[in-house]
């Protein structure tokens, strides 16, 4: 048996059809490569999609994902927003630690901007559109 095979009888015993569909279709050709890169016995991979998977199994009620697109390819980004939004949608709670301002604008219901490990601001996804001066101070490169 594959790996990729049991991974999604795994998926099928533990989670709702809506998680496993969504989850098979943005993993599955990433879990796919992964698995015969490890058939190759490569030390070197990227093992962000089985982490993904391997945490969808559980059929968790609350997500933590620390910088979960920091270094991936654009087009696994999109994939990985997508499957959040889906997640949330499902009724999974999604604590998300994120560089990318454009992820956690497409993401998050909420907002907290830390500074020095406290919190600055907080606020929703509309009170951050209009906050242009928490975003030039603390989330851009760039200074008012």
């Amino acid at each position: 048996m594959t790996t990729t095979v049991a991974l999604l009888e795994s998926l099928n015993e533990l989670s709702s059809p809506a998680v496993v569909e969504v989850a098979v279709l943005t993993f599955v050709p990433a879990v796919a490569a992964v698995a015969r890169v490890l058939d190759a016995g490569s030390a070197q991979l990227s093992a962000e999609p089985l982490v993904f998977a391997r945490a969808l199994l559980t059929g968790p009620r609350l997500l933590l994902l620390d910088e979960p697109t920091e270094g991936l390819a654009p087009v696994i980004v999109e994939r990985l927003i997508a499957l959040f939004k889906h997640l949330k949608q499902e009724g999974l709670a999604i604590v998300l630690v994120e560089h990318n301002l454009e992820v956690c604008r497409e993401v998050a219901d909420r907002h907290f901007v830390l500074d020095d490990g406290e919190i600055v601001w907080t606020g929703d996804s509309e009170a951050l559109a209009k906050a242009e001066n928490v975003v030039s101070h603390y989330l851009s490169l760039e200074s008012v």
